[in-house]
């Protein structure tokens, strides 16, 4: 019996040291999420403790909606999810990490031990995030650092409420929180792009249909105006997305680097000068304004069809094989 525990010690203790840098990061972001699940108080402590405005308690009971809705009218799993509230004292808490190849429309897979290959790598330090894209830069790939509002442990723990989302107007929170629920009932394993799609889809068609119950017409001819408006900036980038892939691929092996760098940075200023564009003029919201001075590349381009290519061919498949119903889309996909 010694002997097989000493064994069993020894597989473990070669694991750890061959794995170190996984191990390591690993126990770094557990601590971190156990760091967030500890502190998150109750509602009502929260509520006695903080001086909040009316719009940030009404948008507290306008979470517990939105998942009250989200289980009982679109057939999502129940959650002990968003039943708490984490402090994050207006400071950003997670940031996650991207990468591509320079001239590849491609995510770059970060590899760890039993839970497999993931296209991002999240952080709950800052200055490790930044780390991580001097490194994977040094190595010539694209680096996107994302600030992260949201996050779901697919029903492993109880995710809590975070401050920052009392900020969100109703239309995004609504979409957010179903989006992130949707993850806790349907999760895919190794296809992230598939996973990120449907949340994305499920979400914005779920706020949709519980804003559409509601009977708000104001407010749904506001969610209407928002949506065209996102819609149209996203067609842009995704189309500017194909057509960055295409001038990549139409390199010959030949051309230098040089110059592939300069066609790349010039498509790239093309891009950036069409966004602008659409947009002048216009009553922008903090999310649109931020497509004024954006500076993309490879990884933001990427990750932006990690979550937004499929939409379309959703829709289709919703129309056609559900007759538009969403809560029948949603039990299709329960039952992969």
């Amino acid at each position: 019996m010694k002997k097989v525990l000493l064994g069993i010690l020894i597989l473990i203790l070669v694991f750890i040291a061959y794995n170190f840098n996984s191990v390591t990061y690993g126990l770094k972001q557990a601590y971190g999420q156990l760091r967030i699940l500890t502190k998150a108080q109750s509602l009502e402590s929260y509520l006695e403790e903080n001086q909040l405005s009316e719009n940030q308690k009404k948008k507290i009971e306008f979470i517990k909606y939105v998942k009250d809705y989200a289980v009982d009218s679109l057939g999502l799993e129940p959650s002990s999810s968003y039943e708490k509230i984490y402090d994050q004292k207006g400071k950003p808490i997670l940031w996650m990490v991207t990468a591509s190849p320079t001239f590849e429309l491609k995510a770059y897979e970060w590899s760890f031990p039993i839970a497999g290959k993931f296209s991002y790598k999240g952080f709950f330090d800052y200055l490790a995030s930044l780390q991580e894209r001097e490194d994977m830069e040094a190595k010539g790939y694209d680096v996107e650092i994302d600030e992260v509002s949201a996050w779901s442990t697919l029903g492993w723990f109880s995710d809590p409420i975070l401050s920052s989302m009392l900020e969100k107007d109703s239309s995004r929170l609504a979409n957010l929180i179903i989006h992130e629920l949707f993850h806790g009932t349907v999760y895919l394993k190794d296809s992230v792009e598939l996973n990120e799609n449907l949340a994305s889809f499920v979400g914005r068609k779920g706020a949709e249909r519980l804003f559409y119950s509601i009977g708000d017409t104001a407010l749904m001819n506001s969610v209407k105006e928002k949506r065209a408006k996102r819609e149209k900036i996203g067609e842009l980038i995704r189309k500017s997305a194909h057509q960055l892939d295409s001038l990549y691929k139409s390199f010959d092996e030949d051309l230098s680097r040089e110059r592939k760098l300069r066609k790349k940075r010039e498509m790239i200023e093309e891009i950036r000068w069409k966004v602008a564009a659409l947009l002048a003029g216009q009553d922008l919201t903090e999310a649109e304004r931020y497509y004024l001075e954006f500076n993309p590349n490879n990884a933001y381009f990427t990750g932006y069809l990690t979550y937004r290519s499929k939409g379309d061919q959703f829709e289709k498949e919703l129309q056609e094989q559900f007759n538009g119903d969403i809560v029948k889309f949603i039990a299709h996909y329960k039952n992969q």
